[in-house]
């Protein structure tokens, strides 16, 4: 395949800071998104109309600029052999930036086990999850006894009243039996574009969740029953998208999207993307109850980001914070980027990943001394494919060697908008993904699948990847999902809406493959 690079120098400011860059163009193939995470399904006129309110100061201050990683900004700079935008292996250019396709990947881990789905799903909510269908982040937390997610149930409203939800938590058993005793605490506007997240502390739960004026969490006791009222964590007239949190031991760490600017864009991350906001990423921190103190003021760490699929998530390590998120890989190329920041303790940037490859976002988890993520790559070396990548990094936001990548989907066209949920346990990982393929029978009908992939601690995979559930998206649609640990066994969850049965949210277990 031919590649065409366009080199252009511009100047960019950054807070009083002026730097030179230079950028390149390198043909890609499109990354079809079909899909709204978390971005609302509100319309807006070419003159900004229906635009919310944006002059305003952002609250806090950039008062730290990072340089751009050597390695996978797209430019040979000082030191390099090349620079294709991505930090993989088998493209002609190393994850490192060396000519060649790098070493291959060695075989997984022998002594880790395999795992196998156990029995079927279970139904563990119906219609009151119906209102949770347009969320990409669906929480769940296992106890050390029990499990806990979080799901929105429409309320009644007549208009003009706007659409709202009330916030509830279900708990259930390891086999997925409902425990009658669930708790609901808050009623919000719009959910269903702002989105919401679960963290388990080891003594209480933190729930985190956006209204048109706020970010908020309320904690609740190891029952689900709030323990408060909840706490505004950020105050702004101008909303709060997509909230992801972490506990670090001594407090709450806490990302999320709001609007950057009036202004439109013409492409973000996909073609079919024109006309969307330019949105802004920022963390916070909190204290244990949630409340901020006079220094802990919210620090701006991505601008201008894809609003359609880019939801950041978060993990807590030893003494530092890593986030994950989607950015064009320049702005000249409309390809999303799945790229890793590090963070110290005061939210400070301490390493940035540079772009890791195109894809569809990926979540982030912190096993065994190392940040590790998971997202579906749509693969530029060979067309109409993708596959599961995995990348790990060091506590001082160093890439560990070349995420490994494995699991070709192939079809006439392969796509998803959805994150990868990941989760570690037995000396490996648990993967759920999806994706979406063009029926090879039916020009017009796209077919979407769940999978699960279980692969040792580097990634890379024990057996292949397992079906979980298909079924052409005109009748089945596979919401948010996720995955979690549960102490010798991994916990999944997924939404499941048919157009008969309606909307269920449905539980999962995977087991060891007896040797």
């Amino acid at each position: 395949m031919t590649r065409h690079a366009l080199v252009v120098e511009i100047s960019v400011m950054k807070v009083r800071i002026r730097k030179t860059v230079k950028l390149f163009l390198a043909n890609t193939i499109p990354f079809l998104l079909t899909f709204s995470c978390g971005s609302g399904s509100r319309s807006y006129d070419e003159d900004g109309g229906g635009l919310p309110d944006t002059d305003l100061d952002v609250t806090g201050d950039v008062d730290e600029i990072y340089s751009i990683p050597i390695c996978g900004n797209g430019i040979r700079e000082e030191g390099e052999e090349c620079d294709d935008l991505n930090r993989l292996n088998n493209d002609g250019c190393t994850w490192d930036c060396r000519n060649g396709n790098g070493i291959p990947t060695e075989e997984a881990d022998a002594s880790v086990s395999g795992y196998q789905q156990e029995g079927d799903s279970t139904q563990i909510g119906g219609a009151a999850s119906d209102w949770q269908r347009s969320i990409c982040r669906l929480p769940l937390e296992w106890t050390g006894a029990q499990f806990a997610t979080a799901i929105a149930a429409q309320q009644p409203t007549i208009p003009p009243e706007p659409q709202s939800a009330l916030l509830s938590i279900k708990r259930f058993n390891a086999d997925g039996t409902l425990l009658a005793e669930q708790h609901s605490f808050s009623e919000v506007v719009h959910p269903d574009s702002r989105g919401f997240d679960l963290v388990w502390n080891g003594t209480n739960f933190g729930f985190f969740y956006c209204d048109d004026q706020a970010l908020f969490i309320v904690l609740l006791d190891s029952q689900g029953k709030p323990l408060g009222e909840p706490v505004a964590i950020v105050e702004r007239p101008r909303g709060f998208w997509s909230p992801a949190a972490a506990w670090t031991g001594e407090g709450w760490a806490v990302v999320y999207r709001i609007y950057s600017e009036r202004a439109m864009v013409e492409r973000r991350c996909s073609p079919l993307s024109s006309g969307r906001q330019v949105w802004q990423i920022w963390a916070v921190l909190t204290g244990p109850e949630g409340r901020r103190d006079d220094e802990q003021e919210p620090r701006l760490l991505v601008e201008n980001v894809e609003p359609t699929i880019s939801q950041p998530d978060i993990s807590a390590g030893s003494d530092s914070i890593g986030v994950t998120y989607l950015e064009e890989s320049t702005p000249f190329n409309p390809n999303c980027a799945h790229r890793f920041m590090l963070l110290d303790r005061d939210l400070t940037i301490q390493a940035t990943s540079g772009v890791l490859s195109n894809s569809a976002g990926g979540e982030l988890t912190y096993s065994s001394g190392r940040f590790v993520t998971a997202w579906l790559h749509a693969n530029t070396r060979e067309t109409d494919s993708a596959e599961i990548c995995i990348g790990r990094f060091t506590d001082d936001g160093e890439l560990e060697g070349p995420p490994v990548c494995h699991g070709r989907f192939s079809s006439e066209e392969v796509y998803s908008p959805y994150p990868v949920a990941i989760s570690s346990g037995d000396m490996g990982l648990g993967i759920l993904f999806r994706v979406t393929i063009l029926d090879p029978n039916s020009l017009y009908t796209y077919i979407a699948v769940l999978y699960f992939q279980r692969t040792d601690e580097v990634g890379r995979p024990i057996g292949p990847a397992i079906e979980i559930t298909r079924g052409p998206s005109s009748e089945v649609a596979i919401g948010a999902y996720a995955i979690e640990w549960g102490d010798g066994f991994f916990g999944g969850i997924y939404q499941h809406q048919n157009t008969l049965s309606g909307m269920e949210l449905r539980f999962l277990r995977f087991v060891p493959i007896s040797r």
